[in-house]
C-alpha cells in the first residue's frame, strides 16, 4: 500500500476538486473489493480495522476515502475529513459511525456543507420511503462483526458482543424518504449529471430484515465521471470484485434486470479542498 504522503505529492498541483476527486478515485482502479473494510482502528473496542486503508475497499469506503483525500492537503487535514464524512461529531466509534446511507450519511453529509441532493433538480422523482429499524440492527450484530487484531477469551468476545448488541437500547426506529430518478426515465438525463457527482442505486425497502435486522434503501453508490463526451460510473464493485469503471448506461441495463432496484439518486460534491 502506498503511503498516503505519496498521494498528496503527486496532487500538489491540482487545485480544483473536480479534478482531485478524478485523480484520487483513478489511482485505487483495480484495487480489491472488501466489504467492511474500515473500520475504527487497532485501540477500538469493537471493529479493530483500519481507520483508512488504500488496498481495499467497499462502496462506502471507496466513496469516503476518495472525498476525503480530495479536500485535504496533508494526513492530519485527511483524517479530519473523512472523520466528518463517515462519523456523528467526527468521533470514531462503532455506534458513531455512518452505517445507513439514507438516514445518516446523506442527511450529515447535506448538514455539513459537503454534498446536495440535485436528484428533484434534474427530473421528476418518487420516493422510497420506509423505516431504518436501528435497534434491530445492533441486535443483529454478531461475532462476524467484532473484528479484533489479537486472539481473545471466548468470554471477552461474547462480552463485546453484548456491548454491541445493548446499543440497540440507546438509539430509535428511523423514517427514511429518499427522493430518485426511476430507472426508465434515467436514461434521459445523463447530460444533466455533474462530473464527479455522485451516484446512488435506489431500491424501496429492500427486504433485509430478517437477514440484517432492518430494510434498507439504498444498497450502492460511487461517482459519476464525464470524459470524452461520456458519463461513466467509477465504483468499488463487490460483483467484479475490485474498483472498477464502466460506462453509465451499461450498468443502468444491468440493473433494469433487478427486481429489486428501481431508480438512482444524485449528489452533487459542493465542498472546498483545505487552502495550503
Amino acid at each position: 500500500m502506498k503511503n498516503i504522503k505519496t498521494y498528496f505529492n503527486k496532487s500538489s498541483q491540482i487545485s480544483d476538486l473536480a479534478t482531485r476527486i478524478d485523480f484520487f478515485g483513478q489511482q485505487f482502479l483495480g484495487v480489491p473489493y472488501l466489504a467492511g473494510a474500515q473500520g475504527e482502528g487497532e485501540q477500538a473496542e469493537l471493529d479493530q480495522s483500519p481507520l483508512y486503508r488504500f488496498d481495499a475497499f467497499d462502496c462506502l469506503t471507496y466513496v469516503n476515502n476518495v472525498l476525503a483525500l480530495s479536500l485535504s492537503r496533508n494526513e492530519t487535514e485527511f483524517k479530519e475529513k473523512l472523520l466528518q464524512i463517515n462519523y456523528y461529531d467526527s468521533i470514531a466509534k462503532y455506534e458513531n459511525r455512518f452505517h445507513f446511507v439514507s438516514v445518516d450519511w446523506n442527511l450529515q453529509n447535506q448538514k455539513n456543507k459537503i454534498i446536495t441532493d440535485i436528484t428533484d433538480t434534474i427530473a421528476d422523482v418518487s420516493y422510497a420511503e420506509g423505516e431504518i429499524d436501528r435497534p434491530n440492527w445492533f441486535l443483529h450484530r454478531s461475532e462476524k462483526d467484532i473484528k479484533l487484531l489479537n486472539p481473545f477469551s471466548e468470554a471477552e468476545i461474547k462480552n463485546r458482543i453484548e456491548k454491541l448488541k445493548n446499543i440497540s437500547k440507546k438509539v430509535k426506529k428511523e423514517w427514511a424518504c429518499v427522493p430518485y430518478i426511476p430507472l426508465a426515465k434515467s436514461f434521459d438525463i445523463f447530460d444533466k449529471i455533474p462530473h464527479v457527482s455522485i451516484i446512488e442505486i435506489v431500491r424501496p425497502n429492500w427486504n433485509l430484515a430478517e437477514k440484517i435486522g432492518t430494510n434498507l434503501h439504498i444498497s450502492h453508490l460511487g461517482f459519476a465521471i464525464r470524459r470524452e463526451n461520456q458519463l461513466f460510473f467509477r465504483h468499488a464493485s463487490s460483483e467484479q470484485k475490485q474498483v472498477v469503471e464502466v460506462l453509465l448506461s451499461d450498468y443502468m441495463r444491468n440493473c433494469l434486470k433487478s427486481e429489486t432496484i428501481k431508480g438512482i439518486g444524485i449528489y452533487k460534491i459542493n465542498c472546498r479542498i483545505t487552502s495550503k
